[in-house]
């Protein structure tokens, strides 16, 4: 609809430069949530800064909805919750889990990650890594929501889970599990 688009144009307008780290990646999972899934689709991004977490948010969220995993109501949806919940959805330092209740504004499973070299201001925290999950149903939310918290423990003990290739290996071995 016209509002949509028009909510989608007027909130992914960032001057933010990035590093050539950006990629798509789908990946397969026979059997995630339990039960079979076409496809998981996941993103990863590296950029210097932003100047809030509101371009943070479009931006992390911006290759999904252009691929139409997630669509721009999907995105009002997680900023209503990010406006309730507020800081809450920071898991550890410098981490948040960006995301709202499974709906039909979720067009595929997915996780969304932006790593971000200058702190953003988020609430009363700083962010540095940015993850946006979006599921179709509540078993694979409850599924992503726990593999999402046990990357940002690992990471916490292991900054180098957060590169790409190490990022993708973790969520075939643990979203298969």
């Amino acid at each position: 609809s016209k509002s949509q688009s028009h909510y989608l144009k007027t909130r992914t307008n960032t001057n933010a430069s990035f590093k050539k780290a950006t990629f798509c990646v789908k990946i397969k999972y026979e059997n995630i949530g339990g039960r079979p899934m076409e496809s998981f689709y996941f993103s990863y991004k590296h950029a210097p800064k932003y100047a809030n977490w509101e371009e943070a948010l479009y931006q992390v969220a911006s290759d999904a909805l252009h691929e139409k995993v997630l669509s721009a109501l999907y995105l009002k949806d997680v900023v209503d919750v990010v406006q309730e919940a507020k800081a809450m959805l920071v898991i550890n330092d410098h981490t948040a889990l960006f995301h709202a209740r499974p709906n039909d504004h979720v067009r595929k499973h997915c996780v969304c990650y932006l790593r971000v070299d200058e702190d953003i201001p988020f609430f009363h925290k700083t962010l540095k890594h940015i993850f946006l999950f979006g599921a179709q149903t509540p078993s694979i939310h409850l599924k992503l929501l726990r593999v999402l918290t046990k990357l940002t423990m690992e990471g916490a003990i292991n900054p180098s889970i957060y590169q790409k290739e190490n990022m993708k290996q973790f969520f075939e071995k643990h979203l298969n599990q």
